[in-house]
């Protein structure tokens, strides 16, 4: 505990080594010290502004041509000063106190709680009173010059006890503000004798040279700067000047087109020390006599040549301008001519003539719509084909100015877009027939040549309206050329074949009878056809295919001819019937064989066997009666008979000599193979999703395929009779089982055997909080559908639970996959299987600077740690029923006094992100702090003055340790002392503040 105290010898010597009586502080944290033993007369600003923004300046409606001034009572007491103005003029004045400095109020402490006295009278005359100002107090004195004209303020104090400490007074000082970023900056005191310096500024600035220096200033050198001066031990007030930097810019700009009569435009690329600060105005001098003020500027040069552009930029209050000078080239462009109009066919090309003059000599081509061009980067490019008038402009660039110039001209299209197509007369015919071609040509230049050809080959001509008889379906092209353009065109003719007659084979008959002709179906034409018989006479009907002859007695020859509906003509063909007189039959032993392939389809085949004693004999046809209500004819034939019947087979075959027809026949009676016979079952049925259903399926014997289908789209693989199958979905499926026996003979289930497969309840859950934390209790929630009567939790520590929404907790840290598994009331059941990561707690520690004394601040310093993710909070509870919470990102390390010695048990609970928290306890002491105290014995310069220490333990351990200082540096060693109750020679007369410092057991 420290005691300060001021005694005062016989003889007060107060030392003021100098005094500047005409000097003025335009800024608060620039005031000049006020003396109250000293008269001070300065000349009053005249329109030198306002005073600055930010203190309450109470009754001082407007604050013209201010100037500042400062107190340090140094001797307890009222204070009355007078101001006065000469000539006689209106002044005003305000005060603020008590401060314990006279800079740092400057800033935000100069409210209207602060004011001390304040006067806005319209007088010439104002007093200023101060009452019961307390040694070291400062008080900030504002005079103002309302009236704005010129004069002299006198102010002095008048009346009162209270006196100030002016034992140094700070000399004049300054600087060479304001600079720009980059300069030096100088600051400077006046010399005092036997003076120390020290100075203090922003950015951690400090020196002890008088006038010291920073050299290469930036922005974070600006701020005010105080000066402390201190003569034989004895410090000045502090004293400071305000230094304003600006940032400095650093001119720099780019161009495009520089060309005559093209506007160049400028980009300002400027840029500033710091980056964060703007350029606030920009000059231009274009080297022309013209000039431009922003940023971005456009010029036009009215001729070629070097132009010497300037940039000048500023920033800031103080402008730091700064300028760059750049040369720039204006060229003249190339004179571009890009030929005469011209006139084309519509649908044809030609060739732009451009020509170019002047500029480099080098140029870059650009014609456009490059679209229409092949090459739209060549002096004279080819169009493509045009349809219609088309403008082309032809751009040219100098390659070594850049600059561009343009022409244009115009390709006019006559006439109509070039067409040609075929026509074909007719479009079909009939083999042997003629077609007759055109080609009709328009458009373009009006000037055409043909070039025809086929496919397939054969046919060629160059007229316009050729003909030619094809032989069969002929495509025919035409390629039609204009002079510069082609077309082709095709059409395809069709070629009709002709019908193909056949009057069928010679006949033999019987002398004296009459047959029905064989004529054979027509083959070829259009497939509807008239027929035509020749003799017509000897026919009862000569317009239909089989007509019957009349009676013949001699050989006559029969020809067809065939018309189809297309008028097509078939070629004549002949036929003979012969009368002659009948052969006898042969002897048959008519006979077959069958043959089974698959289960009930058998193979019938002749089997016959014969005698013919007539050569000219033929077999000629069978025909079949297979005992089901069908036949057939042909040999072999196959037949597919129902499964399981008896039925009887027929034979009939037929023997022909020359139209003369014999017949025999056969039975034989058969048993068709029977179908095998089909069952399914199946355990469970019904079945709950996801779960396995086992299939029987039973028939006859000598099965050799069992083909299964599930009903889902899914079917079995497996040739068994036993099936196990999973259905995913609820629902009714229909399955089907096909069985075939070793005959081939198959056989479905019919109507297919239904399985029902149940919904199984969905399991699903969820926690919270979702990031557990070691030793917290997690609440698990059943979020399953359907109507669950059972749950069954596997929570992967060898703990369970069939709660339905259970609550439990984790011994220990890392992953642990939660098992769910729920029954609904059909006994179907599921399971779903979760991670949840369970945190470590965060370890909570700390650490303090105990034991200390109380009334003196416990440092709390923040050991703790989280293993998974980072600190949040911070709460600390001192035990004395005072705590603090801090947040993230804010400092955990606290301090905090005690007020009354003790034992105090401190706990901090620490939380971290993921919302886990641990505390920890610890047990501080606090010592209780002695009181400091003495009295004193005045008494004579020269003589000592006897000190009596009067300190207490205050309920602490005793005193044992006392340390003085006397306040008396000239006394060199005996300014201080370690007695209890010691005595002190003061080495001058004046004022001293004693310090008594005491110390207990405990320190």
């Amino acid at each position: 505990m420290t005691e300060v105290r001021r005694i005062f010898i016989v003889i007060l010597l107060v030392f003021i080594p100098w005094l500047t009586g005409l000097s003025q502080g335009d800024f608060c944290v620039d005031s000049e010290p006020f003396c109250t033993s000293d008269s001070y007369v300065f000349p009053a600003g005249v329109n030198s502004g306002s005073a600055e923004w930010g203190p309450n300046y109470g009754c001082l409606a407007t604050q013209p041509n201010p100037a500042w001034y400062h107190l340090k009572i140094g001797i307890a007491g009222d204070i009355d000063i007078r101001m006065f103005s000469t000539p006689t003029e209106d002044i005003d004045f305000i005060c603020w106190g008590p401060f314990t400095d006279p800079v740092t109020p400057c800033t935000g402490q100069l409210t209207g709680g602060a004011i001390v006295d304040c006067s806005y009278s319209g007088s010439s005359v104002e007093n200023c009173y101060i009452p019961n100002g307390q040694v070291d107090e400062y008080y900030i004195l504002l005079i103002t010059n309302f009236s704005n004209d010129p004069c002299n303020i006198s102010f002095e104090k008048v009346a009162g006890t209270g006196e100030t400490d002016c034992s140094i007074v700070p000399p004049p000082m300054g600087s060479n503000s304001p600079l720009c970023v980059g300069d030096d900056l100088n600051l400077w005191a006046d010399d005092v004798p036997n003076a120390t310096y020290s100075w203090t500024g922003p950015n951690g600035f400090n020196s002890t040279q008088q006038n010291p220096t920073i050299a290469n200033v930036g922005l974070q050198h600006a701020g005010d700067y105080v000066l402390v001066v201190s003569v034989n031990g004895n410090q000045s007030s502090p004293v400071s000047t305000t230094v304003e930097i600006f940032p400095r810019p650093f001119p720099n700009f780019s161009y495009v087109n520089s060309c005559t009569d093209e506007t160049v435009s400028f980009t300002d690329l400027s840029t500033v020390n710091p980056a964060t600060e703007p350029i606030t105005t920009w000059e231009w001098d274009f080297g022309d006599g013209q000039t431009a003020t922003s940023q971005n500027p456009t010029h036009l040069y009215a001729a070629s040549g070097t132009y010497n552009v300037s940039l000048t930029t500023y920033t800031g209050a103080m402008g730091c301008p700064q300028t760059i000078v750049i040369p720039v080239d204006v060229y003249n462009a190339p004179s571009v001519n890009a030929g005469a109009d011209q006139t084309i066919p519509n649908g044809w090309y030609t060739q732009l003539d451009g020509s170019i003059a002047g500029g480099s000599g080098q140029y870059i081509y650009s014609w456009s719509p490059a679209g229409m061009l092949v090459d739209a980067t060549l002096e004279d490019p080819q169009t493509v084909q045009l349809s219609a008038d088309q403008v082309f402009i032809l751009n040219v660039t100098d390659l070594n100015s850049g600059c561009v110039n343009s022409d244009a001209i115009t390709v006019f299209i006559t006439g109509n877009p070039f067409t040609s197509n075929i026509t074909a007369t007719p479009m079909s015919v009939c083999t042997g027939e003629t077609v007759d071609l055109l080609a009709n040509a328009s458009g373009g230049s009006g000037t055409y040549t043909y070039s025809w050809y086929s496919a397939p080959a054969g046919f060629t001509s160059t007229v316009s309206n050729p003909s030619h008889t094809p032989g069969f379906t002929t495509t025919y092209y035409v390629d039609v050329f204009d002079g510069q353009n082609t077309i082709t065109s095709q059409v395809t003719v069709q070629v009709i074949p002709n019908p193909v007659a056949d009057a069928g084979r010679n006949k033999f008959i019987p002398v004296g009878t009459s047959t029905i002709l064989d004529g054979a179906n027509v083959s070829g034409g259009s497939g509807v056809y008239t027929y035509s018989w020749t003799p017509a006479g000897l026919l009862i009907d000569p317009t239909v295919l089989n007509p019957q002859t009349v009676a013949l007695s001699q050989n006559t020859s029969f020809v067809l001819t065939v018309t189809d509906a297309n008028g097509c003509i078939s070629n004549s063909d002949q036929m003979w019937v012969i009368p002659v007189f009948p052969p006898s039959c042969p002897t048959l032993t008519v006979d077959f064989t069958s043959t089974y392939v698959g289960c009930s389809e058998v193979v019938f085949e002749d089997n016959t066997s014969f005698d013919f004693p007539d050569p000219s004999y033929n077999i000629v046809d069978w025909y079949w009666d297979f005992g089901d209500g069908t036949t057939g004819s042909g040999n072999p034939v196959n037949h597919h008979f129902d499964r399981g019947i008896f039925t009887d087979v027929k034979m009939v075959i037929l023997v022909d000599s020359m139209g003369f027809i014999c017949t025999d026949s056969v039975n034989k009676l058969m048993m068709i193979n029977q179908s095998p016979d089909v069952f399914i079952a199946s355990t469970p049925n019904p079945v709950c999703v996801g779960e396995p259903v086992f299939y029987t399926g039973t028939s006859g014997f000598n099965i050799s395929n069992w083909l299964w289908d599930f009903g889902d789209g899914h079917a079995s693989t497996l040739n068994s009779p036993n099936q196990t199958h999973v259905y995913n979905t609820p629902g009714t499926y229909n399955v089907t089982l096909t069985v075939i026996d070793e005959n081939g003979c198959d056989s479905t289930i019919s109507p297919p055997y239904q399985q029902i497969v149940l919904e199984s309840p969905l399991a699903d859950f969820s926690w919270d909080p979702h990031t557990g934390c070691l030793n917290s209790p997690i609440q698990f929630t059943d979020l399953s559908s359907a109507t669950v009567t059972g749950w069954d939790w596997f929570f992967d520590d060898g703990f369970t639970s069939n709660l339905q929404n259970p609550i439990h907790v984790f011994n220990t840290p890392g992953n642990f996959d939660v098992t769910l598994t729920v029954t609904d009331t059909a006994g179907c059941s599921s399971s779903i299987t979760k991670t949840i990561h369970i945190n470590s707690l965060p370890e909570p520690d700390f650490i303090t600077n105990t034991p200390i004394c109380h009334r003196n601040d416990v440092q709390f310093t923040n050991l703790s740690v989280s293993p998974n993710g980072y600190i949040i909070q911070w709460i600390w509870d001192f035990g004395d029923g005072n705590s603090v919470v801090v947040d993230h990102p804010g400092d955990p390390d606290v301090a905090h006094p005690y007020a009354a010695a003790g034992t105090y048990q401190v706990s901090l609970t620490v939380i971290d992100s993921d919302s886990c928290e641990g505390t920890i306890v610890k047990q501080i002491d606090v010592a209780a702090s002695p009181i400091a105290d003495f009295i004193f014995e005045a008494n004579c310069f020269g003589a000592p003055v006897l000190f009596t220490d009067l300190s207490t333990p205050n309920g602490g351990p005793d005193l044992y340790y006392w340390q003085w200082n006397f306040g008396d540096p000239n006394s060199g060693e005996n300014n201080i002392s370690s007695l209890q109750n010691p005595s002190h020679i003061f080495t001058s007369q004046g004022v001293y503040s004693v310090q008594l410092i005491v110390f207990n057991l405990e320190g």
